[in-house]
C-alpha cells in the first residue's frame, strides 16, 4: 500500500484496509509492489547505505529468526536501548513481525530507570546500542543484585572483550547465526502468519512528569492507525509527494516511531538514519530533508543555530537578515489575517529577493532549503519560534497527540498561526469533560497500561474516551486548542488561573535560554528558574570577551545575568501582566536526564525541580519583597554560586 499522491478522500477510504493490517502484511505488500524502491538509508563509516523494500524485509526476517534463536516467543517483550540506528530498527520491527512486543528504553535513562522498565515489562532480551547502554543494564542488575534479562545483544561490539558474560553476543553474530538456519526463517513466517491486527504491538512508556512512567500498549492495528495513518491524514504536505526525512529522536519516542516505522509503510517517505552521535544539523545538511518532524526543542535549536551563525556575519549582513526576517513576519501575519496562501503582491515582491539572498544561505547550512514543510509536536511550541520558522519560508504546523492516543490531529492551514485550532483526523472523536479535560475516542487508541489495571481503568471515562490530562478549549465542530496540562495549572494567591506552559514557551524563544521552570501556585506573582543554553551563551561570552571556565562560571557572571534579564524583559511583553515573570534565577548546572533532572524526553518534573532548587525559589520570593521596581526595570539580587535574581515588577 502506497498512499502518496492520494487525495484526502482516497486516504480516508483506505482507512478500513489500513486498520485491518499487520506490520508484516504491510511490509510484504511494499516488497511485492515496489521491490527495488528505497525503504530507508543509514550511514556507516561516512557513507549512506540503502535498503530496498526487498532488502529491508529480508533483514527483518533474519533479525526475527535471531530473536527466535534467543528464545523469544510471540507475546514476549524485547527491550531495546539506544539512539536510532539500523539495528535498533531491525530488532524493533522484527519483534512486531513475529508477534513479540518491542519495548524502547530512552538512551538517557539511568540504571534505576532501566531496572524499572525491565521489571515492569518482563523483557527477556535486552538489545543495547553500545557499551554505554550495556553498562547501564549491568549497573541496574548490580543494584538489584540479580539478572534482569536472559540474553543481551550489543550492536557496537568493539569493547565486548572487556566483559565476561555468557549472555552477551553481537547483533552481527545474531544475524549471521540466523542466516545459517533456514528452519528458523520458516518458523518466522509461521509465527508471522498467526499475528492479527488485534495482536499486541509495542510498549511505549509515558514521560513520567507527574510520577513513574506508565507502560502504554496497543494493538498492531491501533499502532498502524495512530502512528501511521493519522499522521498521513493530518499532514497534507507529507502525503502529497515522496519525501526524505531524518531520524533523529530515539525510537522509544512515539513521534519517531511514526516517521521511521509506520508512515513509511503507507507512503513514499524514506527515513535517513545518521551515524552514532551525529549532530542533527550535520545530518540534515547531508540529507537535505524535504519534510522535517521535530519536538519544539528541535525548532528552537534550528532558530538558535541560525541566529548564532548570523551574529558571526558582518554588520551589513546582520541588518539585511533582520530586515528579511521582519518582512517574512509581515508576510506570514498577512497570510494569517486573510487566510490566503500568499500575502499581498508588494510584500511577496519585497520578501522573496531577500529570502533568496539572506535567508536561503542560512537555511542551506542546515540543509533546510529543500524542506517543503514540517510539523512540531510532543509539547507546546513557543509562538515566536513558530512565527520565525514560517517567516523563513518553512510551513510549520502544530500536531497534537499523546502516547495513549497516537496522533489526534493538526492545524489544517498551510501557514497556520500559532494557537490556531487543532482539527482532529477522521478516525478521532473529541470532546471536553466538564472540567475542560480533553477526551478522545477512536481507532488508534491505547489498549491500556501493561500490568496496571487500576491505571488503565482510570485512563478511560464511562464512554470509553481516553482522558488525556490536558485542558483544552473545544469548538462545536471538534477542533480544539490546548491550554496546559491539567495538573500544571497554577492558581495565584489572587485567584488567577495561569497556564505555566504559556510562560515557559514564551521565554524559551530566546536563543540564550534552554529551559524554563515557572512557579507561582498560591503566590502573589510568577518566578522562574532558567537553564542557560550553554552553547549560545558561551558563544556570546566569547564575543563579549567574557572569561569563563564552564557552566558554573557563566551562570555566576553578572553580565550573563543581565543578558538573561534583558531577554526576559523583552519576552515578558508577549504575556499578560499577571503572567509576566517578576523574578528569576539562573540554575548553576545543566539539566541532565541521566541525573533525574528531567524525564528522558527532557520534559520538566516541576515537583522534582522544586525539591532540587526550592531554596532558589524561596529566596526569590523573600528577596522580591525588598526589590519592587517599575515594570521593565532590572535589579540584581544576591549573587554567588546560584547566579542572579532579577526583579521586573
Amino acid at each position: 500500500m502506497n498512499l502518496t499522491g492520494s487525495s484526502i478522500e482516497a486516504a480516508r477510504a483506505a482507512l478500513g484496509q489500513v486498520a485491518r493490517s499487520t506490520v508484516r502484511q504491510l511490509l510484504i505488500e511494499r516488497a511485492r509492489d515496489e521491490p527495488e524502491a528505497v525503504a530507508l538509508r543509514f550511514k556507516r563509516g561516512g557513507v549512506f547505505h540503502e535498503l530496498s523494500w526487498t532488502g529491508y524485509l529480508a533483514r527483518i526476517r533474519t533479525a526475527a529468526a535471531g530473536l527466535l534463536e534467543l528464545g523469544v516467543a510471540p507475546g514476549d517483550r524485547v527491550a531495546i536501548m539506544g539512539d536510532a540506528c539500523i539495528e535498533y530498527l531491525l530488532a524493533d520491527v522484527a519483534a512486531l513481525y513475529i508477534g513479540a512486543m518491542p519495548c524502547g528504553i530512552y538512551p538517557t535513562s539511568s540504571p534505576e530507570e532501566v531496572a524499572y522498565v525491565l521489571e515492569l515489562s518482563g523483557a527477556r532480551v535486552f538489545v543495547a546500542e553500545d557499551q554505554e547502554h550495556l553498562d547501564r543494564l549491568l549497573a541496574a542488575e548490580a543494584a538489584r543484585n540479580r539478572p534482569l534479562v536472559d540474553r543481551i545483544v550489543v550492536v557496537d561490539g568493539r569493547a565486548l572483550f572487556l566483559y565476561a558474560d555468557d549472555r552477551i553476543l553481537e547483533f552481527a553474530a545474531l544475524e549471521a547465526a540466523a542466516r545459517e538456519k533456514p528452519a528458523r526463517l520458516e518458523e518466522v513466517e509461521r509465527h508471522g502468519e498467526r499475528v492479527s491486527p488485534d495482536s499486541p504491538a509495542a510498549i511505549i512508556f509515558t514521560s513520567g512528569t507527574t510520577g513513574l512512567p506508565k507502560a502504554a500498549y496497543r494493538s498492531q492495528s491501533a499502532d498502524i492507525v495512530g502512528f501511521g495513518y493519522a499522521f498521513f491524514e493530518a499532514l497534507p504536505e507529507l502525503r502529497a509527494i515522496p519525501h526524505r526525512v531524518v531520524s533523529h529522536l530515539p525510537l522509544a519516542h512515539g513521534m519517531e516511531r511514526a516517521m521511521t516505522i509506520y508512515v513509511p509503510l503507507l507512503a513514499s517517505v524514506v527515513p535517513h538514519i545518521g551515524e552514532p552521535n551525529q549532530p542533527l544539523p550535520a545530518l540534515m545538511n547531508e540529507v537535505r530533508p524535504t519534510y522535517v518532524m521535530g519536538v519544539p526543542r528541535t525548532w528552537e535549536k534550528v532558530m538558535a543555530h541560525v541566529h548564532v551563525g548570523v551574529e558571526m556575519a558582518s554588520g551589513l549582513s546582520r541588518r539585511l537578515f533582520a530586515l528579511a526576517t521582519e518582512i517574512g513576519r509581515r508576510r506570514v501575519n498577512g497570510i494569517w489575517k486573510t487566510g490566503q496562501r500568499r500575502a499581498n503582491l508588494l510584500t511577496e515582491l519585497a520578501y522573496w529577493p531577500l529570502w533568496l539572498t539572506m535567508i536561503w544561505p542560512a537555511l542551506h547550512k542546515l540543509g533546510l532549503t529543500y524542506t517543503r514543510g514540517g510539523f512540531t509536536g510532543g509539547a507546546p511550541t513557543p509562538p515566536l519560534v513558530h512565527e520565525t520558522i514560517q517567516a523563513w519560508g518553512i510551513p510549520l504546523r502544530d500536531l497534537f497527540g499523546t502516547t495513549e492516543t497516537g496522533c489526534v490531529g493538526a492545524q489544517i492551514a498551510r501557514w497556520p498561526a500559532p494557537g490556531d485550532a487543532i482539527v482532529p483526523v477522521s478516525c478521532r472523536e473529541v470532546r471536553a469533560a466538564a472540567d475542560g479535560e480533553l477526551c478522545i475516542r477512536g481507532t488508534g487508541a491505547v489498549t491500556g497500561y501493561w500490568t496496571d489495571d487500576k491505571a488503565t481503568a482510570a485512563l478511560f471515562d464511562a464512554d470509553g474516551f481516553v482522558q488525556t490530562g490536558d485542558i483544552a478549549a473545544c469548538d462545536a465542530d471538534g477542533a480544539f486548542r490546548i491550554v496546559d496540562r491539567k495538573k500544571d495549572i497554577l492558581i495565584t494567591s489572587g485567584g488567577k488561573n495561569i497556564a505555566p506552559a504559556t510562560i515557559e514557551n514564551a521565554l524559551r524563544a530566546s536563543p540564550y535560554i534552554s529551559e524554563v521552570i515557572v512557579f507561582g501556585d498560591s503566590r502573589k506573582f510568577i518566578t522562574a528558574l532558567i537553564e542557560l543554553d550553554f552553547e549560545n551563551v558561551a558563544h556570546w561570552a566569547r564575543q563579549q570577551q567574557i572569561p569563563y571556565t564552564g557552566v558554573t562560571s557563566l551562570t555566576a557572571n553578572d553580565r550573563v545575568g543581565e543578558l538573561i534579564g534583558r531577554e526576559i524583559a523583552r519576552l515578558n511583553q508577549q504575556l499578560a501582566r499577571v503572567e509576566q515573570v517578576k523574578s528569576f534565577r539562573i540554575l548553576p548546572k545543566e539539566l541532565i536526564p541521566e541525573d533525574g533532572d528531567t524525564t528522558p524526553t527532557r520534559k520538566i518534573k516541576r515537583a522534582h525541580a522544586y525539591k532540587l532548587f526550592g531554596h532558589l525559589v524561596e529566596e526569590m520570593y523573600a528577596e522580591d519583597r525588598r526589590m519592587a521596581m517599575p515594570t521593565g526595570a532590572l535589579n540584581a539580587g544576591s549573587s554567588g554560586e546560584h547566579g542572579r535574581a532579577h526583579s521586573t515588577r
